[in-house]
């Protein structure tokens, strides 16, 4: 898949996304773009940043939409929430 692009959003405004639209990327079958950081935890170079208002109490639930879309045009989504710690 050639020139694919996502984007994420959240309708919640004590969320502030940075970098709501990472590079363009090109993706071989059963390939990913993964790595393991200094903590051995997966990451990417392209990963999606956000900040979350320090008013938002432990507990509460954040509504987040992650939309993904080929060199077609032919798009995905697919919503989930985080839970704040």
């Amino acid at each position: 898949m050639n020139n694919i692009t996502a984007s994420l959003e959240s309708s919640d405004h004590r969320i502030r996304i940075l970098d709501p639209q990472p590079q363009c990327r090109t993706l071989r079958p059963n390939e990913s773009n993964h790595h393991l950081d200094f903590f051995g935890r997966r990451t990417s170079a392209d990963s999606f940043t956000f900040v979350i208002d320090d008013s938002v109490p432990s507990g509460s639930e954040l509504p987040f939409t992650l939309t993904v879309t080929d060199e077609d045009g032919v798009s995905f989504s697919k919503t989930f929430t985080l839970i704040v710690k």
